[in-house]
């Protein structure tokens, strides 16, 4: 799939006059097919460095895999030059195509992505390149791919400083703003129950003080009224 894919990639950047972009994508293809086949070469065809010997998956597994695997294969040539656009009359209405399947992209990247496998099988299996002498002369460029760019240690750096800081002053924020409004009208609220509660202690003579009370506020707020129109 990823084979069919890529090559419509490079036919789309090829067909557009994008030469720049088409021979970056040729570039990833060659270090597509490099790494991949590294990773077998040393995986399947390398010695056995782990301390226990390797099995094969179930066929839970396995079976899906192979299902996937032919189909993909085969799926892909569905609008090659070697079968043709079968389903073109049934997902799209009538018009125009912009371009139709090159077999010379296709082979131009076939050419490369054999290119990368034969690399990857003379170093890590013909064992032709001394990679550790290779490593030993470009070792900052070694380190620089083995610890893949930094990219991880960038990101627990911007966490742990940058967004672990926003992190503790939204929580420095919630903690004693949001959780002191509410807690501090709660505490008033509480706080002002208790002191109203003994105004209500269920004795008649305190009650009529308090009315008591009332009507003088009263009084005294109508003659203040009174005297403040007259003057």
């Amino acid at each position: 799939s990823g084979f069919w894919s890529k090559d419509e990639i490079l036919l789309g950047a090829y067909a557009g006059g994008h030469m720049g972009l088409y021979i970056l994508g040729s570039l990833v293809a060659f270090m597509t097919a490099f790494y991949m086949f590294r990773l077998i070469f040393v995986a399947f065809f390398g010695s056995n460095t782990g301390g226990e010997a390797a099995h094969e998956s179930p066929h839970v597994m396995t079976v899906p895999l192979i299902i996937l695997a032919v189909i993909s294969v085969f799926a892909g040539f569905v609008g090659s030059p070697l079968m043709g656009n079968i389903f073109g009359h049934y997902v799209t209405a009538a018009g125009a195509a912009e371009h139709e399947p090159s077999a010379a992209i296709m082979v131009v990247s076939s050419i490369i992505a054999i290119a990368g496998i034969f690399l990857a099988w003379l170093i890590y299996q013909r064992k032709a390149v001394d990679y550790e002498a290779l490593k030993t002369k470009y070792i900052g460029i070694w380190t620089l791919l083995y610890n893949k760019y930094y990219i991880d240690e960038f990101y627990t750096w911007l966490i742990a400083h940058f967004v672990d800081g926003i992190a503790k002053v939204f929580f420095w924020f919630d903690l004693y703003v949001i959780n002191g409004l509410v807690n501090g009208l709660a505490y008033i609220t509480g706080r002002s129950g208790l002191q109203l509660r003994y105004t209500e202690n269920g004795q008649v003579q305190t009650y009529a003080l308090y009315m008591l009370a009332g009507v003088v506020i009263i009084l005294i707020t109508a003659i203040c009224a009174v005297f403040t129109a007259l003057a």
